[in-house]
C-alpha cells in the first residue's frame, strides 16, 4: 500500500510540470536550456546532447558542471539581457515596430475605458475604494503581462543566439549530435541539413519578433464608466474654452483691422 501510494504521488508531481508545459513561455525556457546544453557541450566536448551517452557521462567532472552553471548563470543574466537589448534598440531605431499594429490606440477610443494613472488619481482624490481596488487589480495585470513579456523577448532571443551559435560552431568544430542533428534525424526528411537550418532559424526569428511587436500597453486602459463620464465633460468644457478664445481672437483682429482701415 505504501508503494501503491508513493509511486501515485510521483504520478501527481509530474502534473505541475506538465502544466507548465503548456504555457508558451515555460516552453521556450525549456528549449532554451537545452539549446544551451548544447552548445556548451559542443564547445567544451566535441559533441552535442544527442550524442550524449551513459558511457560519455564518465568524462565530466565536478569542475564541468561548476563551469556549466557558472556560464549559465552569466550568460542568461547578463550576456543575454545586454545582447537582447541592443538587438531591441536597433529593430526599434530601425522602426520596426511599424510592422506590428498597436492595441492600446484602440482602447482609448473605446468608450467607458479610462488611462489607469486617472484613475489612480481619481481614487486618491476622491478616496474612493472601489476606484482604487480597479486601479490596484489594473496595475498589478500590466506588470505581470510586463514581466511575462520581457522574460518570452529574451528568452526567445536566447533561442535564436544559443542555435545560431551552435549550429556555426558545429560547422567549424565537427560537432556531431547538435540540436540540429537530431532534429534531422528524427524527422527524417529528404530536404538538406542546411535547409532545415534555414528554416528553423527563420521559425526562430519569426518567434522573437512576435514578441518584440507585441505591447502591453492595452491594459494601461481600464473600464471605468464615471471617470470616463468626468473626462467627457471635461473635454467638452475644454473644447469650448477653445473656441471661445478663438472667437475673441477673431473678434479683435477684425477690430484691429477696423482701426487700420480707419
Amino acid at each position: 500500500m505504501a508503494e501503491d501510494k508513493n509511486e501515485t504521488t510521483q504520478a501527481l508531481g509530474v502534473i505541475p510540470l506538465l502544466d507548465r508545459l503548456w504555457r508558451f513561455n515555460k516552453v521556450m525556457t525549456l528549449g532554451y536550456c537545452f539549446l544551451f546544453l548544447d552548445a556548451f557541450l559542443s564547445y567544451g566536448k566535441g559533441y552535442g546532447v544527442f550524442a550524449l551517452s551513459s558511457s560519455k557521462l564518465s568524462d565530466f567532472n565536478l569542475g564541468d558542471v561548476c563551469l556549466f552553471l557558472l556560464l549559465f548563470g552569466l550568460i542568461s543574466s547578463l550576456g543575454l539581457f545586454f545582447l537582447e537589448g541592443v538587438v531591441f534598440a536597433v529593430l526599434t531605431e530601425l522602426k520596426a515596430y511599424r510592422l506590428f499594429p498597436c492595441e492600446g490606440s484602440d482602447k482609448r477610443k473605446k468608450s467607458g475605458y479610462v488611462y489607469i494613472g486617472d484613475l489612480r488619481e481619481y481614487a486618491m482624490r476622491e478616496q474612493s475604494e472601489l476606484a482604487y481596488k480597479e486601479y490596484k487589480e489594473a496595475f498589478g495585470k500590466w506588470y505581470d503581462e510586463l514581466v511575462n513579456l520581457h522574460e518570452a523577448r529574451r528568452v526567445s532571443f536566447g533561442c535564436l543566439f544559443l542555435f545560431v551559435f551552435g549550429w556555426i560552431l558545429s560547422a567549424f568544430n565537427g560537432s556531431k549530435g547538435v540540436f540540429l542533428d537530431g532534429v534531422y534525424s528524427f524527422l527524417d526528411l529528404s530536404m538538406s541539413h542546411f535547409l532545415l537550418g534555414c528554416i528553423v532559424f527563420l521559425v526562430l526569428l519569426v518567434v522573437y519578433l512576435a514578441f518584440y511587436g507585441r505591447e502591453v500597453d492595452s491594459s494601461l486602459w481600464v473600464y471605468y464608466p464615471p471617470l470616463y463620464d468626468i473626462k467627457v465633460k471635461e473635454e467638452k468644457k475644454r473644447r469650448e474654452r477653445e473656441r471661445e478664445i478663438e472667437r475673441e481672437y477673431e473678434m479683435n483682429k477684425r477690430k484691429l483691422k477696423d482701426k487700420q482701415d480707419w
